[in-house]
C-alpha cells in the first residue's frame, strides 16, 4: 500500500509540476494506473476463494477418511481369515470365530452392521459361497467345509457414508475387503 501511495505521489508530482525532473517511464505510469483503486480486491478474492478451498479441503478429509477406515477394514478381514486357515478340524463353526475375530479386530464399529459372506472350496474343487449375511455368520456344516490345501475366501463390507460438503451428501456405499487363504 505504501508503495503504490508513493508512486500516486509520483505522478501527481510530475503532473503539477512539468519542470521536474523525475517523471515516470511509461511502465510506471501504467503500473500506477492498474493498481489504483485495487483495494478491495483481496477481500474479493478471499470471499470466491475460500469456500472452494475448504470444500476441496474436506473432501480430501472424507476420503483420508475413508482410506483408514479401509485398511482396518482389510486388517480385520485378514484377522477373520485366519480363522478359515487354522480351523481345519479345529473348529465347529469356524465362519462364527471368523466373524468374532473380525468385531474384535473393529471394537469401536457397529457390529450389527458388518455384511460376512465366504467362498469355501470342497474336497472335489468346486466352490460353496456361503451366502451374505448381516451382523453374525455362521457355517450350517461347521468344519466339514474346510479341507485341506483348498481355497477359502472371506469378504466383510461395511456401509460407508461420505462426509457432506456444504450440506450436499456425496452418497453412501460400502467398504468391502476379500482374503483368501490356503486351509492348512
Amino acid at each position: 500500500m505504501r508503495i503504490l501511495s508513493d508512486l500516486r505521489v509520483k505522478v501527481h508530482a510530475a503532473a503539477s509540476d512539468r519542470a521536474n525532473t523525475e517523471v515516470l517511464s511509461i511502465g510506471g505510469r501504467l503500473r500506477v494506473y492498474l493498481r489504483s483503486g485495487g483495494e478491495g480486491q483481496a477481500l474479493v478474492e478471499a470471499a470466491v476463494v475460500l469456500p472452494l478451498m475448504l470444500m476441496l479441503l474436506l473432501g480430501m478429509f472424507s476420503v483420508g477418511v475413508a482410506m483408514i477406515q479401509y485398511e482396518m477394514l482389510g486388517e480385520a478381514t485378514f484377522a477373520g481369515s485366519q480363522q478359515f486357515q487354522n480351523g481345519r478340524g479345529i473348529l465347529t463353526d469356524p465362519c462364527a470365530s471368523a466373524a468374532t475375530a473380525v468385531t474384535a479386530a473393529l471394537p469401536n464399529w457397529v457390529a450389527g452392521s458388518i455384511i460376512y459372506s465366504a467362498s469355501i472350496t470342497d474336497d472335489t474343487g468346486t466352490a460353496q459361497p456361503i451366502a451374505p449375511s448381516t451382523g453374525s455368520f455362521s457355517c450350517t456344516g461347521g468344519a466339514n467345509y474346510l479341507t485341506q490345501y483348498q481355497p477359502a475366501t472371506l469378504t466383510v463390507s461395511y456401509p460407508y457414508t461420505w462426509i457432506p460438503i456444504f450440506g450436499v451428501k456425496l452418497g453412501a456405499g460400502s467398504l468391502t475387503r476379500s482374503q483368501t487363504v490356503l486351509v492348512e
